[in-house]
């Protein structure tokens, strides 16, 4: 679940996180990449299973691999 699905603005998930806003939008952005840490953090903030994600990037990245 994102965090605009659960009524979270980027600068709420900010606060609680304790990073300044623009740290949040890059990453959504894909302008800046998440360190593992940071990733089990903002997980743990927007109550979503790490394992969940990690299996889903797991799968793009095996998705990416077979086309070449």
């Amino acid at each position: 679940m994102n965090r605009e699905a659960q009524g979270l603005s980027l600068r709420d998930v900010s606060a609680l996180w304790g990073r300044h806003h623009s740290v949040l939008g890059k990453i959504e952005q894909s302008r800046r990449k998440v360190e593992l840490v940071e990733f089990i953090e903002l997980c743990s903030i927007l109550e979503a299973d790490p394992h969940e994600g990690l299996s889903l990037l797991q799968k793009s990245l095996s998705g990416t691999k077979n086309k070449t």
